[in-house]
């Protein structure tokens, strides 16, 4: 059997049809150059990308060596039985092994955990982390740039973000969102060249990952994390940081939060907890322009001097003895031309005033 046969064999997961030339007969889209032709293909989902690599020889070599893939808007059929998914995870496979060693500039991938009913015995899917694991280690191997997961797991045992990750020289964009996650603490010796990362809904081994992030993630220009599970305290102190989102709820146990960029200048925190006795806010940020707070109030929150602040949005849900602080937290936003405030928040300010 010839390669092109079995490349046809592994592409033709959607069936074939609705592939071929133009009423011409002129096959336009396998004459263009390959930048112009991958960029094209960057915008198709797995399922469409599989319908072109029946179209021709040219549009398959075109599919396998493309440098963007998206793994993700599979058929619902495909993901609905046990089998189903079974053999798409086949498939994503054998598509990446015929891939080789193409460079991969991003990776997108999606998954759902297959959702059953509680009295039915677990079924195979429960061992998909592997093949998700592998999946991961060859996009990092062949020097991806943006690698985006967003998977909802499965809760039968933790699964460990591999290690080579956080160890890509070439990884510029990072996120990742994987429930039932953990992500240990890289070498400290290696020195990240990200520049964007989201971290979302993971289990951090300790405090010591954010350390890393301050000494090694150098270039680090945008950080958003939320949800985060298994640490109490966040400390970054990195110069090149501009942009930080935080995401907590009242079901986390968070206590500490420490930011300190002279570069920063987006920070939006969304913090909710029922006690304010055990929390922390430290922001050093001098020169801040935009500021953004949803949430309630710990006794001291250290804001720091923003005095180039160009516009703050809060959204207060304080308790009826929280009128000093309230005052005291809108006072030091004093300086920001444009300043929104949720009716809860007027109406603590004013009862002070």
């Amino acid at each position: 059997m010839s390669q092109r046969r079995k490349l046809g064999d592994i592409t033709s997961y959607e069936g074939e049809g609705g592939c071929g030339e133009n009423e011409s007969g002129i096959d336009r889209f396998s004459d263009l150059p390959d930048h112009v032709a991958h960029h094209i293909l960057s915008f198709l989902a797995l399922p469409d990308l599989s319908r072109v690599c029946c179209v021709s020889k040219r549009c398959e070599e075109l599919c396998i060596s493309a440098p963007s893939l998206n793994f993700d808007e599979f058929p619902s059929d495909a993901m609905s039985t046990c089998g189903g998914r079974l053999n798409l995870l086949i498939y994503l496979e054998r598509f990446l092994f015929h891939r080789g060693d193409n460079k991969i500039q991003s990776f997108h991938f999606r998954w759902k955990r297959h959702s059953m009913d509680e009295d039915v015995t677990p079924c195979i899917c429960d061992s998909e982390h592997y093949r998700l694991s592998t999946w991961i280690q060859n996009a990092v191997r062949c020097n991806d740039e943006v690698l985006d997961l967003k998977m909802n797991l499965y809760d039968t045992e933790l699964m460990c973000l591999p290690s080579c990750v956080f160890l890509c020289a070439h990884l510029r964009s990072l996120v990742v969102v994987m429930n039932y996650t953990v992500l240990r603490t890289p070498s400290s010796v290696f020195s990240s060249n990200l520049k964007y990362l989201e971290l979302r809904n993971v289990y951090i081994e300790d405090d010591e990952f954010f350390k890393w992030i301050s000494h090694s993630c150098k270039c680090v220009e945008d950080l958003h994390l939320g949800q985060l599970h298994g640490v109490e305290r966040i400390t970054i102190l990195r110069p090149s940081l501009k942009r930080f989102s935080f995401i907590c709820g009242s079901l986390d146990h968070m206590s500490h939060i420490s930011i300190s960029s002279e570069k920063l200048v987006d920070l939006q925190l969304v913090w909710t907890f029922d006690s304010p006795s055990n929390k922390s806010l430290n922001i050093g940020a001098p020169n801040l322009k935009c500021f953004k707070w949803i949430g309630n109030l710990m006794k001291y929150p250290n804001l720091g001097k923003l005095e180039y602040l160009k516009a703050a949005v809060v959204c207060l849900v304080p308790e009826e003895d929280d009128l000093d602080k309230v005052h005291e937290f809108l006072w030091s936003l004093r300086r920001a031309p444009a300043l929104m405030l949720n009716e809860v928040a007027i109406k603590v300010n004013k009862l002070k005033s």
